[in-house]
Parts: structure tokens; sequence; C-alpha cells
């Protein structure tokens, strides 16, 4: 009975993939007509009892986001909503239809052109010219243009529009092989969305994306004084105000740890400025030039290590923290013994590996505690540390180009950034330590070396997906606390709440916040265009774009029903519910106890901790020839398993969605492997 129920099961989810396969290849063929194939006039289904019917969907509140897209190609804002209503608000087809009833010079889609995550939209000019110049460009910020079209990779689609009356007659001339001939479209993925306005024809331009977001895991050994100097950097940003830390200081000492002020404010619980180790992910806003920082400070102490992995699976880049005291930073940079592989680790090493195998990409390393060597901020230490640490980077996957090396002191907060007198430090008793360091360091500071990272690649053109880190209740709704991996998200959306599936509207979208203290000695620009500032905020609390970090009110579901680990996507591209993965795993060095087949262990993936087994050995790779069907998997070794998990899970393979692709194996309070997902299986 229990093989005829397995068999069921699985032929149930094989029809659903395949209806659900089905209903992608009609949505594809619809959008590739968009632009020149008329819409056929929408049918209104009369919905079951209880529910809404389509009628009264189109009479629900404007999306004002889409009228606002439409408005900025010219046209004027009451036809932008009659054609959003007449056609159930699908922009696509609402803009063909202003296009065949307007008069436009040219219209250009080319995806020749790298381009980075940003939508600029320009407002048109105020004379009675109804000519309109767009350009939309789509391709990968990673090749350029000529690569694109050495690859076949470039698309190009030019239409002349003319007036309603001949482009009426021009249009019934061409017949439908005609129509489908004349547009060319490339089959490449396109890693970000440009739409930008002629600068001939347009001015007063606004930029709803015009800052970068990034969020920045802070790793390291316990006690090199991370929270100490995300504590200091904030302080220096002007995040948070000096009499805090003063009022920080006066409790600290009250409990003897007069020395934690700075760290405090990173560490709020109360048990950890007891103890004085962060046992939870901190998190923190922070503003640079160029960047808004989501800060995420991870405990560093062993027994947390899945704390600091669903810190680290939430990053863009990291900040690996390096204590130059004697003796500290060999303690936490300890290796296994070079014959029998096993021995103590230290948690630097450790980090450094789980972070690249959650998708860290850029690296920076901060040396601190460079004042306390001697003799003090000594040259000769810092190179001893970086030519120590830097071939361990490089051999865990890293790019020498993205990872840089920073020597600081987060208590007196030597080389943080560009600081007054009265801002310099908590310590009043300053010596001269810069013109020591800058004897030989003339470097950036660590605020310019952050300010530096290189925006990461947001694919804000594939599906939704929004991962749950935390959700409480409180008032009407329920909060979903999380980051969206991929896709967008907008308010008035309905979203399916996976694995379970029950369907929810997002009726809110908070987004972080930092204090700017008006002592700060950082300008972050914008300030002289305020009224554009407020409608860029406007437009971006009613909108979540792959990468943000934000705070998602549901309606309509029970607080019950989500839980950390939960997936927010839309109903049309459901995210897979699977068991059993074949995944491609890289065995950590130190490991004591070699892998085998049933081996019981723990998979981390993001914010989700559940039991899976190791039910089969694939294959074993090594420089020469891979070893089909190994017996045992020791440490250092490459390999393709087949691993079942406890219960079902939201799970994606690594090329559609790396956030739901990677994973981290321990066992025994030990990390045993991270690996990512090549196949679903079942």
């Amino acid at each position: 009975d229990d093989y005829y129920d397995e068999q069921e099961e699985d032929e149930y989810y094989a029809e659903q993939e395949r209806l659900r396969a089905e209903r992608a290849r009609e949505e594809a063929s619809t959008n590739m007509l968009a632009f020149h194939t008329p819409a056929p006039e929408p049918t209104i289904p009369k919905g079951p009892p209880g529910f809404a019917s389509s009628k009264q969907q189109q009479q629900r509140k404007m999306n004002e986001g889409d009228v606002v897209t439409l408005v900025n190609m010219g046209f004027a804002p009451a036809q932008c909503r009659e054609a959003l209503l007449k056609y159930d608000h699908h922009v696509e087809r609402a803009l063909n239809f202003l296009l065949t009833n307007n008069s436009i010079t040219t219209c250009t889609v080319d995806n020749s052109v790298s381009c980075n995550d940003n939508v600029v939209a320009q407002k048109p000019p105020t004379s009675s010219t109804k000519q309109v110049s767009v350009s939309i460009s789509i391709g990968s910020s990673s090749s350029s243009s000529a690569n694109n079209k050495s690859k076949g990779e470039a698309a190009a689609v030019s239409m002349s529009m003319m007036d309603s009356s001949n482009k009426a007659a021009a249009a019934n001339k061409l017949n439908d092989k005609e129509r489908h001939a004349s547009v060319e479209i490339s089959m490449a993925k396109p890693q970000a969305v440009t739409i930008k306005a002629d600068k001939r024809t347009y001015s007063n331009a606004k930029t709803l994306t015009a800052r970068s977001r990034l969020s920045m895991v802070v790793l390291g050994h316990v006690d090199a004084g991370k929270s100490t100097l995300m504590g200091q950097l904030l302080l220096q940003l002007g995040h948070v105000e000096k009499r805090v830390i003063s009022k920080y200081q006066k409790q600290a000492a009250e409990i003897g740890k007069s020395s934690f002020a700075l760290a405090w404010v990173m560490d709020t619980d109360e048990s950890e400025r007891e103890r004085g180790v962060t046992m939870e992910v901190g998190t923190r806003l922070a503003k640079t030039k160029n960047h808004d920082v989501v800060i995420l400070d991870a405990p560093g102490h062993k027994d947390f290590i899945p704390a600091m992995i669903h810190g680290a699976a939430c990053a863009d880049v990291g900040l690996l923290v390096v204590s130059a005291a004697s003796g500290e930073f060999e303690s936490g940079f300890d290796a296994p013994d070079k014959h029998t592989g096993h021995g103590k680790v230290g948690q630097t090493r450790e980090h450094i590996v789980l972070s690249r195998g959650l998708g860290v990409t850029q690296l920076l390393v901060a040396i601190n505690k460079l004042d306390s060597t001697e003799p003090a901020w000594s040259q000769s230490r810092f190179q001893h540390i970086k030519g120590t640490i830097l071939p361990f980077v490089l051999k865990s996957g890293f790019n020498a180009k993205r990872v840089r090396f920073v020597p600081v002191s987060g208590l007196t907060g030597e080389n943080m950034g560009k600081v007054d007198s009265t801002r310099t430090s908590t310590n009043n008793n300053k010596s001269s330590a810069g013109t020591e360091l800058q004897k030989w360091y003339s470097g950036p500071t660590l605020i310019d070396a952050i300010d530096n990272f290189t925006p990461a690649q947001r694919h804000v053109e594939k599906p939704l997906r929004f991962i749950v880190v935390d959700v409480f209740s409180e008032g009407k709704g329920v909060t979903a606390c999380g980051r969206v991996t991929q896709g967008t998200l907008r308010v008035g959306e309905s979203v399916a709440v996976f694995p379970l599936g029950d369907v929810a509207t997002v009726s809110r979208i908070e987004h972080g916040s930092a204090y700017s203290a008006s002592a700060s000695p950082y300008s972050f620009g914008g300030s002289s265009n305020n009224n554009s500032c407020d409608e860029v905020e406007e437009d971006r609390s009613k909108i979540a774009v792959a990468g943000d970090s934000a705070d998602v009110v549901l309606s309509g579901i029970d607080v019950a029903r989500v839980s950390p680990g939960s997936v927010l996507c839309h109903e049309s591209d459901a995210v897979p519910i699977k068991k059993k993965i074949r995944a491609k795993i890289l065995v950590m060095e130190n490991l004591s106890v070699p892998i085998i087949r049933g081996a019981q262990v723990l998979l981390h993936m993001h914010s989700v901790d559940v039991p899976a087994s190791i039910t089969k050995l694939i294959s074993r790779e090594n420089s020469k020839t891979p070893h089909v069907k190994p017996r045992v998997l020791s440490g250092g070794a490459n390999a393709m398993v087949e691993i079942t998990v406890s219960e079902r899970l939201c799970l994606e393979e690594y090329s559609e969605c790396r956030a739901l692709g990677r994973f981290v194996l321990r066992r025994g309070g030990e990390t045993i492997a991270v690996g990512v997902v090549e196949e679903l299986l079942r």
C-alpha cells in the first residue's frame, strides 16, 4: 500500500509540473506578441459565490506605479487609467493600446548594452509636441556590447509609429506571419533592466533605485571585535548619537565591561550584554555615499554557527574581522594537523568557507586591534596576517580582485573614515596613532572600502522569491520579515505562502531606515532636491525588488500559517516543494568521521534547518578522473550525492534560484560539507 501511495503521489506531482509548464509556455507566447499583436477584448468570467469577480477586481484601487510608468512615456493620465482598466491592469497590453492611438517617433528595444540595477523614468516636456523617444535596454552587466553582438545575443526591435489612421491602414496590410517575422527576440536571460528616456526630449529625471542596496555579513572569530567595530562604524557615519554611547559606557562600567559600550549598539539583548558574546544576528542599516548597507553582525562563537549560517545566507558581501593582537589571530586561524587532517580549527577558517559556499562573492578583511601590537601599528604584523589569510581565501573560491585588506582599530576609531576631533573616538587619551599608521599605509579607510563594494547583480526579471526569516503579529495583519532574493513584490498583490500554499494579500511594505545625526561628517547626496527624494521614497514604499530586506504585512492569513523559512511567491510561478535532491557538495578539510551512504546530517538552508540523510554516493571527483559510486567521502572531496530530507521543503536548482539552491550540512556540532542543488528528484 505504501508503494502505491508513493507512486500515486509521484504521478500527481508530475501532472502538476506538466500543467505548470503548459501555462508558462502560453504566457511566454502571449508576452512575445505583446508589442505587435492587438490584444483581444478581455472576457469577464463569473467567480464562485463569496469571491470577487473579474469586474469587481477591475474596480479596485489603481496601481499608481503603473500609471506613472505610462505617463512618463508621454501619455495623458486619464488615457493611462482607462487603458489599464480596459486590459485588467496589464501594462504591456495597455501600452500597445495607447501606441496604436497616439503619435510616437521611435520605440527601440536593444539587448546589446550592459546596464545596472536602476530604473530611470523621466518626465515629458511641457511642449505640445506628441513625439517621444523611449529606449528600453535589457542586458547583462558582466559582458560588453561587443561580446553580446558576437554571440548573437543582441535583439533590436524598431517601430516607426504614425498617426492613428495611417497606423491602422498599415496594420491591415500585414498578415500574421509578417507581423511575427518583423520582430527578433533574444533568448538570453537578462541580468538587469534599465528604462531610460532620450535626454534631448526629457528633463527632470527621477531615479527610483539610484542607490545600490547591499547586505553585508560581519564574520570572524569570537572576541575579534566585530560588534565594537560596527558600533564605531555607525557612530562615525552619524547613525548613532554620542550621548547614546555615553549612556552605554556608564551602564557597561556598572557591570565591569566598560570596553563593551560600542558593542552594545549591535548587541541589544540583555543576555548578550551580560556575557559579552554575540548570540544572534544583529541587524542595522547604514548609508555610505554609494550604498545602503544592511549590516548583519553574525556571532563568532562555534556554538552559534547555525545563526551565522542564517546571516551569511542573506548577504551579498562579507566583512571579515581579524584580531591582530598577540595570540588572538593564531587561535582564530588554527589549522588541522597536516598529516592526520584532524585537530582544532579556528572559526576564521570556517567562516571563510561557509560564507563563500553561501553566496558571498566580495570580501573585505579588516585587521583589527593593530594599536595593541608591539610596536603599535606594526607593518610587519599586518603583512604577516595578510600573507597568511590571502592564500586560504583564494583557495576557498574568492576572486583575488574582490578581496581587500584594511588596518583599523574599532575601539579608538583609527582609519575608520574622515572624522573631526570631537567624534574621533570614545578614548580621550588619543596618541599619535594616525601618524604611525600613515608612515606605511596610504590606502582607503574602512568606510571608503565599504563604499567601494561593487553593486550586486539583481535578478528582477525572474519569478518572485521572498524568504521569510521572522514572523510576528501586531495589530491587523501578519508581518513577515525577510529578503527578496529575486523578482519584485508590490503592495496589493496576492501571494502564495509555501510550503503550505495559503494565499494572502500584501497590504504594506516597510523598508528599514537609517538614522542620520545632524553632526554626521558624511553627505549622502540628493539633499538639493527634497521633492524628488520624497517622491522616490513614496514609490519605494509600495514595492520591494530583488536584494531588498523588508517587512511585508500580509492580510487574509493566520500567523500560524507563516513561519521562518516560508517562501512568498506568485501563484503562477510557484516554488517547487521537494523532498529528495541530487546535489554537488564540497567536504570540509577537517572532517573527523568520513561520510558514508546513509549518514544522518542536519541540512541548513537560509533560515531553515531540518534533519536529512545522504541516501546515495553517486561519484567523487578529483584532479584526474571521477570515481563512480565511492564507498566513503573524506575531507576535501568534491562529490555528487543524493539527499533526502525529513519533510518537504521549498527547493530549487541552483541555476534557477541561488538562494534556494545553496545549503550546508552539519553533524554533531561541526560543519561537514557545503553544497548546491543540481537536480530536484522527488
